[in-house]
């Protein structure tokens, strides 16, 4: 049990440079547009960012629960199925025509 909890706590420390720079610089400005002072804006950012978290805690405790009552055999099958039809679309997208962009040519 305490292994899952330090691959889990590796995983997200792991993240979270990735996640801050693509979050902060969205949520950030949104918080601190609003004119008041700079620890309500920070309190209100860190309520936001628990509020995502157990989000991801809740949606990862059903999936999980969901995941563990389907039999080994079954998730198997499941997950061989899921790898090639992403395969598939992978191989698809190399493949397919790309239609002419239409709209704004912005370097012509």
């Amino acid at each position: 049990m305490g292994g899952m909890f330090a691959e889990g706590l590796i995983l997200g420390l792991s993240l979270g440079a990735s996640c801050l720079a693509t979050c902060l610089p969205v949520v950030l400005p949104l918080f601190l547009a609003e004119r008041r002072a700079i620890k309500r804006s920070i309190a209100d950012m860190m309520w936001f960012l628990a509020g995502r978290f157990a989000g991801y805690i809740g949606f990862g405790a059903f999936f999980g629960a969901v995941g563990g009552a389907i039999p080994i055999s079954v998730r198997t099958i499941i997950t061989a199925i899921a790898f090639i039809v992403l395969g598939a679309l992978l191989i698809f997208q190399v493949f397919r025509k790309p239609k002419p962009e239409e709209g704004c040519r912005w370097g012509s």
